[in-house]
């Protein structure tokens, strides 16, 4: 750190090393601080480590390698009873390519942004008034739960 003074005037410059690294265990950590209290971790086959932030499910971070991919939780339903993800890739970033506080800014911004995408598509149901993600509604603005129990509708 370096101050400069000028007539009536501190300006300080802040030197970050751009060679400070993080190490995957500490990505990971960065990740679950910034996808909030609720995060589900799944380790895959093909050893990628998946890290679902919400409840109900908001966002998918996959950690493969050195890449990180950001994706919005979606869900398709193949059947009736039947639900399968379907993550919507946002951004994949090459991780170990750019120093600590680039990554994780990148990482806070999209994971920011693909929240609130998300949040966008839930819905208040009519009946209950309960605030729900697009999968678990029936249609005209009532939740599948109050489909049931009010319109008769079985699943």
């Amino acid at each position: 750190m370096t101050f400069h003074q000028q007539p009536n005037l501190f300006q300080i410059e802040i030197t970050m090393p751009n060679y400070i690294k993080l190490e995957r265990d500490e990505l990971i950590q960065s990740v679950k601080d910034l996808l909030g209290e609720k995060v589900k971790e799944e380790n895959q086959i093909d050893g990628s480590l998946l890290l679902i932030g919400g409840d109900p499910s908001e966002v998918i971070v996959r950690v493969s390698g050195n890449k990180i991919s950001i994706s919005e939780f979606r869900v398709r339903w193949d059947g009736p009873h039947t639900p399968t993800i379907h993550p919507r890739l946002v951004t994949s970033i090459n991780w170990k390519s750019l120093p600590t506080f680039e990554i994780i800014c990148l990482i806070g911004m999209a994971i920011d942004s693909t929240r609130k995408h998300r949040l966008e598509n839930f819905t208040t149901c009519m009946k209950c008034g309960k605030t729900k993600p697009p999968e678990w509604m029936h249609g005209d603005g009532i939740c599948q739960s109050c489909a049931e129990r009010h319109l008769g509708v079985v699943y």
